[in-house]
């Protein structure tokens, strides 16, 4: 500040607003949108957990994403990659310093921008003064199962997320690497994976944003489809293809295919059973709606109509619901 200058009544709130770190609620709307996201749509400027069965490629997708922050690549699949510097990889399990080494090598990464150790929980402070004092832009946890000191269901989540909410609480990022919650078959044979992490709930409320990572049917191992969801909201899922390098995967999005459009017929029906519902269902709630919706409209079952309307899909998407119970009102959307 410039000798004998005095401060302004107004410029001597700002300055005290800035050495309490306080902010207007527009002004934290703002500085979010630049900050809340390392990759946009892929890796949070906090926490993302990227979630997958063994071998569906999700070490492979965070090697790629981490490749792009360290060598300062401008975007990722499309997205702005919003900024840059050394990644730290912390590896959980016997031999993968060597596989992350030769990432490194396969996606050209700069020798100086990633820094690879084996995980020992007594190095939790040192692991969090590299990050700092490195400028390091981004940490990798893989994963949280080898680090546990006894089964998913019984060690303690906060054994890791803790001293990882550490290292984010710094204002570094950290993307963890965990297996996605078992697979099973519906009653209809077709093969369900869950999109969420294996274990505890505490790891799905940890994270900020998440990624899961499953094969696409008919594909083999080089397709592979991303849901991305979480507290900061959820993105279209992304089909992308991978060339399989050595150790690493490149990938790129696969253009969505056009869907065809509706026959006349079924935008007909769409409309005739909006109208039915805007006269006959007045202070009915959805549940309800949908069970008459089953009863009056043939091939129509019940679940599939509540799935409709609370998801706003075919005929559900021509209407509008406000209130609750018997004070529920449905109207044609306009």
């Amino acid at each position: 500040m410039t000798e004998g200058y005095e401060l302004t009544p107004e410029e001597n709130r700002q300055h005290l607003k800035f050495l309490a770190g306080a902010m207007t609620p527009s002004e934290i709307a703002e500085d979010e949108q630049h900050s809340r996201w390392l990759i946009d749509g892929y890796l949070a400027s906090s926490a993302t957990m990227v979630t997958g069965e063994p071998e569906s490629g999700k070490t492979a997708l965070v090697a790629a994403m981490a490749a792009a922050v360290a060598r300062g690549d401008s975007e990722f699949l499309g997205e702005p990659v919003e900024s840059s510097g050394p990644v730290l990889v912390i590896t959980t399990d016997p031999g993968e310093r060597h596989e992350w080494r030769t990432r490194a090598d396969d996606l050209d990464v700069p020798d100086d921008r990633w820094l690879i150790a084996d995980f020992d929980p007594a190095r939790w402070d040192a692991y969090l003064d590299i990050a700092t004092e490195f400028g390091v832009a981004l940490v990798v946890f893989d994963n949280v199962t080898g680090a546990l000191s006894g089964g998913i269901n019984d060690a303690d989540p906060s054994e890791i997320l803790r001293p990882l909410t550490r290292i984010v609480s710094a204002g570094v990022p950290v993307v963890a690497l965990h297996h996605s919650a078992k697979s099973y078959r519906a009653d209809n044979g077709r093969r369900i994976s869950p999109d969420g992490p294996m274990g505890p709930t505490a790891y799905r409320a940890w994270r900020r944003h998440g990624i899961h990572v499953a094969d696409v049917d008919g594909f083999g191992i080089e397709r592979r489809r991303l849901t991305r969801k979480g507290n900061l909201g959820k993105r279209p899922d992304v089909v992308v293809d991978g060339e399989l390098l050595d150790s690493a995967v490149r990938f790129s999005v696969v253009e969505p295919e056009r869907k065809p459009e509706r026959s006349s017929e079924t935008l007909d029906r769409n409309a005739e059973i909006a109208r039915w519902v805007v006269d006959h269902c007045q202070g009915v709630t959805q549940n309800r709606a949908g069970e008459m919706i089953a009863d009056e409209f043939d091939g129509i079952s019940k679940a599939s109509a509540v799935s409709h309307l609370s998801r706003r899909t075919s005929f559900g998407a021509l209407l509008a619901r406000s209130g609750a119970g018997v004070a529920t009102r449905w109207s044609l959307e306009t």
